[in-house]
């Protein structure tokens, strides 16, 4: 059986190193047609305006990243479901996260750890997963 019953009992900072501090704030977001695009502009008093414009390109730009940043959701959200915590060794997808200027600045990658622990509940081939993840990148940006 590859689930765990019960979360671990230690603490996600055992330790004790700070944190990386994560500057500046996430992108805006808003709802868009299928030709619009954001354009962000920033006044004097750092008030933010956001404006649609049409553009098909960027709007493709705005899907991969929202695309992006669901499947690192889901992924994150998984691995918790495998019983794989949040990572204390290296920075990775499994780090936790406070805000959602942290969640964006979080790498997409999984760590060597964390990697292994998935390969292990799992069974799967390393260099399958990576050639799939690959495939997935070019076909969807």
């Amino acid at each position: 059986d590859r689930y765990v019953s019960s979360p671990s009992a230690y603490s996600y900072f055992e330790d004790g190193k700070k944190r990386p501090a994560i500057t500046g704030e996430p992108p805006p977001l808003c709802h868009l047609n299928d030709d619009q695009d954001i354009k962000t502009t920033t006044k004097k008093k750092k008030k933010t305006k956001v404006v649609a414009q049409n553009s098909n390109n960027n709007s493709k730009k705005i899907r991969s990243e929202m695309l992006r940043r669901a499947v690192k959701l889901l992924v994150h959200e998984l691995m918790h479901i495998y019983g794989i915590d949040h990572c204390v060794y290296h920075q990775c997808i499994m780090n936790g996260t406070g805000h959602l200027v942290e969640d964006f600045a979080a790498p997409m990658h999984l760590c060597p750890v964390d990697l292994r622990k998935m390969q292990w509940r799992l069974t799967f081939n390393v260099l399958d997963r990576y050639s799939a993840l690959l495939l997935f990148s070019r076909n969807h940006g």
